[in-house]
């Protein structure tokens, strides 16, 4: 009994794939047929355009020929020359591009730096006001200098930076000054 049903299902089943599978064929069949009429159709109307404008072209005279075809090698020229202007364009475009990336690279390095900077600037600000004069408290009061000279042109900055020598803008004039004396 069990084997009876069994067939049955397989025989269904075989009927219903062959009646699929069939009208599946049908359908490509129609397809195929609906394509070709469509082709025959466009085949139809190119051969008619062609026929006219062979019709058009033999009205035409040698002038008419000759300033159309002028006009056709002109406008094929722009064409090429246009072209040519793209190509250029999208080169210029493609260094900007390149440009554009390496001056974004560096900004990113720089608000990092920046970020850093700040992060460490609370730190050092203090420290670094007594590394730029470690004689800050010898400094405070009455200090006595003595001036070496006060010049417009004459520059003596390559000495500034050394121990006791001092540099002062005055008024258009650059004062230079050495020692720093608690005692007059």
């Amino acid at each position: 009994m069990v084997m009876k049903r069994l067939g049955t299902l397989l025989l269904v089943a075989c009927l219903g794939f062959g009646l699929l599978s069939g009208e599946a064929e049908a359908q490509k069949k129609k397809k195929k047929s609906k394509d070709k009429k469509e082709a025959g159709n466009s085949k139809k109307a190119n051969k008619k355009t062609e026929k006219e404008w062979k019709k058009r072209l033999k009205k035409l005279t040698a002038g008419q020929y000759q300033s159309i075809m002028e006009e056709y090698y002109d406008l094929k020229n722009q064409v090429v020359s246009f072209d040519d202007e793209i190509a250029a364009c999208q080169a210029n475009i493609a260094e900007k591009d390149q440009t554009l990336k390496k001056y974004q690279v560096e900004l990113s390095k720089l608000r990092k730096a920046l970020a850093a900077a700040k992060k460490t600037g609370a730190r050092t600000a203090a420290g670094s006001a007594q590394r730029a004069n470690p004689n800050a408290q010898y400094l405070k009061g009455v200090v006595f200098k003595v001036q070496i000279g006060a010049y417009e042109q004459l520059d003596l900055r390559q000495f500034d930076g050394q121990e006791n020598f001092g540099v002062e803008q005055q008024g258009g004039m650059t004062k230079y000054t050495i020692g720093n004396f608690r005692e007059y």
